[in-house]
């Protein structure tokens, strides 16, 4: 599922605007962040040496998750000076690791199910923005049962524009599909799937 509709569906959306799409099949952290962070941090490392091959600028190679993959996207754009995402775009990702508004089972497959304090302050992305911290495309629903979008969204929107960092944010007040209003991205029967699409390639365009 997500390999595809947060994946290789958005090969056409990215190429029509002239940009290589790369799907990672990363491995899951299993409490251990570093695990899923070297292999995100290996793939950039592939794509820049093979960038003239590939016709890729390796100065504008950003980041882009959705949902759980978009806590990793974070926290690849917070914290990883190896890899260093030019810019991040993020489906209703997970962003926070504390136990009041995080999704539990993203929190205790990335850290455990008993993390340090300081791991959670750590991987808590809302926590870690600077004004280093790639420019980011946001979107979400306000309704979205599964990853509060107060919590992390909004929270993540926050941080970014006390830092001072350019961020984009859609947040759609609720849909009528899905009824929980969590992953959505590429299926044509999301309501405000034309309006997202716009935005984002306005966006990409604009960098």
């Amino acid at each position: 599922h997500s390999m595809t509709y947060e994946g290789t569906v958005w090969h056409d959306f990215m190429n029509n605007l002239g940009i290589a799409n790369v799907v990672l099949k990363y491995q899951l952290p299993k409490g251990n962040p570093q695990t899923t962070i070297s292999d995100v941090e290996a793939a950039f490392a592939y794509i820049r040496e093979h960038s003239e091959e590939w016709g890729i600028d390796p100065e504008k190679i950003g980041i882009m998750g959705f949902s759980a993959g978009g806590h990793i996207a974070s926290t690849i754009a917070t914290h990883s000076a190896a890899a260093s995402p030019s810019f991040q775009i993020l489906f209703y990702p997970v962003i926070t690791m504390d136990a009041s508004g995080t999704h539990a089972v993203t929190m205790q497959n990335f850290l455990g199910t008993s993390p340090a304090a300081d791991l959670v302050t750590l991987y808590s992305n809302e926590k870690q923005v600077t004004s280093a911290t790639p420019e980011c495309f946001l979107t979400y629903t306000q309704n979205d049962q599964l990853v509060p979008y107060l919590t992390n969204g909004k929270a993540y929107y926050d941080a970014l524009v006390k830092a001072g960092v350019n961020v984009t944010l859609k947040a759609y007040e609720s849909t009528s599909w899905p009824a929980n209003g969590h992953g959505w991205a590429g299926y044509g029967n999301f309501p405000y799937k034309s309006d997202v699409e716009s935005a984002l390639s306005s966006w990409l365009k604009s960098l």
